[in-house]
């Protein structure tokens, strides 16, 4: 609980002009200084975090291999080398700025892209001990701008069941819950 609190809470000393929370302060109240001294850092705990959370939400069902461990400040171990599972399937991460939109900040969301059978994998994670209801929107435009995608078939990977709508909007979760869609694309 210690370590999911820390990470939610990560945006609480950003700093806006560098959009790096550093605790190389510049001026004391200043903000921090113009080089992003740990930004790599954050980025590595923050994806452990998140690889960790959908790893044991799933029952290790979620799983992606780590590489190396950075040695630096706040050691990690990389991700991204090689394709991972989600339930029984295979995906790459992906992160494409703007792709998933979600109308929640206690929800957090990782993507994975399987380009054999074009799958979109949608992992999404409740951050809060209460049930929620978010807005989701997916963008195809940042996934690839030459494209253009739709939607052919939608399912959810935990339950087996497809989703009849072509459109994934909202989606419900339970306290500290967990959802994953397959998302085919045409």
């Amino acid at each position: 609980d210690m370590a999911r609190s820390a990470a939610i809470g990560r945006d609480l000393f950003v700093e806006s002009n560098t959009s790096v929370a550093s605790y190389y302060w510049a001026m004391l109240d200043n903000g921090a200084g113009p080089f992003p001294h740990h930004a790599w850092w954050q980025v590595g705990w923050i994806s452990d975090y998140l690889m960790a959370e959908a790893e044991l939400r799933s029952n290790n069902k979620i799983a992606f291999p780590r590489g190396f461990v950075t040695p630096k400040v706040g050691p990690h171990k990389s991700l991204g080398f090689a394709p991972g599972k989600i339930y029984n399937k295979t995906g790459e991460l992906i992160i494409r700025n703007g792709l998933v939109t979600c109308s929640s900040p206690n929800v957090e969301y990782v993507t994975a892209y399987n380009d054999q059978t074009n799958s979109l994998f949608l992992i999404v994670m409740n951050d809060i001990n209460k049930p929620i209801s978010t807005q989701i929107s997916l963008d195809f435009t940042k996934f690839d701008k030459n494209k253009a995608y739709k939607i052919n078939k939608i399912s959810d990977l935990i339950s087996g069941k497809v989703i009849k709508t072509k459109v994934l909007t909202k989606v419900d979760l339970m306290s500290y819950g967990l959802s994953v869609y397959e998302i085919i694309l045409k």
